[in-house]
């Protein structure tokens, strides 16, 4: 690149089209694993909720909602790594 040129840079982006949320969080003393994808334009895909100790073992409806609240509130931002 010449050094005689001088640009004017209007704007710049990183541009993040897919996100893995991932949370571990305890209920009545047991652990749980909430995992999802995230996709810009589209939202939570693929939620996926089990024990942490036991990924075949039943879990309830109402720990999976737990689980989608809990991931959908993760700031990413935050908590985002790389």
């Amino acid at each position: 690149m010449s050094k005689d040129l001088k640009a004017k840079v209007i704007s710049k982006e990183a541009y993040a089209s897919t996100i893995y949320l991932n949370s571990e969080f305890f209920v009545d003393g047991v652990s749980y694993t909430a995992t999802a994808v995230y996709y810009n334009g589209e939202g939570i895909n693929s939620l996926e909720v089990y024990k942490t100790d036991d990924e075949e073992a039943e879990v309830k409806d109402y720990i999976v909602d737990l689980g989608y609240d809990i991931v959908s509130e993760i700031e990413v931002e935050k908590h985002l790594t790389c």
